[in-house]
């Protein structure tokens, strides 16, 4: 959903309406001129997917008003590399050095205000819209990761996953978890989506666990979700969404109640 005159302008129109320069020199994105986020109401929410050379989506990350996006469609990038920043807001002081940053600021061993959004991994940029929730996000797409979400996204029925791992105690390594977030007015078909896992997935990356909710959650970043959900793990007594465990045995993923949790723990019910 980056639109231009919707959500984005470009950089010297938002200097205009605002009387400040926004920011430095960055990666031009039309007419030579960056692109600012703008306030915007409607469904329409600009965001950064991340994607591999396969088209897998690899990472996404949400803009919020006042972002200036510092990649293009199409753009390959690394690791570590700026796509889109929230510009310090001038004070308006008369100070000659009012509007900086002062030193006490920038040696602070603190966690800034509004940091910049760095690229975790290395790969292409693409920006792509989601038309279901009216967001748009960058897409890094890499040359060698894997993306287990991508291919789990299209699982019949099926908007939106988040893969990570958790610790199962009594065994080594980390088990493969999925939230897995349905499509609209559908519910959760564990068969049909053992079936898509069992086509689209090798054995060591399909999802032993899986819990299903109605949205994903969007507080935080990336990396913070993640840690959330690992903490919570697959504790029917600390989720409130409904889980799942693929039995192997019976070719099926059954729903995990505290007595089948408790079976896991003991190691009477193996992995």
């Amino acid at each position: 959903d980056v639109v231009l005159g919707e959500t984005v302008r470009t950089e010297s129109e938002a200097v205009a309406a605002t009387g400040r320069r926004r920011g430095a020199a960055g990666t031009s994105a039309i007419g030579g001129q960056a692109l600012v986020v703008i306030e915007h109401k409607g469904e329409m929410h600009p965001r950064i997917v991340i994607e591999d050379t396969e088209g897998k989506i690899l990472d996404f990350h949400y803009l919020p008003a006042k972002a200036r996006i510092e990649v293009q469609q199409g753009q390959e990038i690394l690791a570590g590399h700026m796509l889109a920043r929230q510009p310090r807001e001038a004070t308006g002081s008369s100070d000659i050095v009012g509007g900086l940053p002062r030193v006490t600021e920038i040696f602070e061993a603190r966690k800034p205000k509004d940091p910049s959004v760095l690229a975790e991994i290395s790969g292409t940029i693409e920006l792509r819209s989601d038309k279901r929730r009216g967001k748009m996000t960058i897409i890094i797409k890499s040359e060698s990761s894997m993306e287990v979400e991508h291919l789990l996204n299209g699982a019949p029925g099926v908007h939106e996953t988040a893969v990570y791992g958790i610790e199962v105690p009594g065994t080594e390594g980390r088990a493969g978890m999925a939230l897995v977030v349905p499509v609209d007015g559908r519910d959760f078909d564990p068969a049909s989506f053992l079936s898509h896992v069992e086509r689209a997935l090798p054995t060591y990356a399909r999802p032993l666990f899986v819990r299903v909710s109605a949205a994903m959650d969007t507080t935080g970043n990336f990396k913070n979700r993640k840690t959330r959900l690992q903490a919570e793990g697959f504790d029917p007594a600390r989720v409130a969404d409904p889980l799942w465990f693929r039995d192997d045995a019976a070719r099926a993923y059954v729903p995990l109640d505290p007595a089948l949790h408790t079976a896991i723990l003991s190691g009477e019910r193996r992995l």
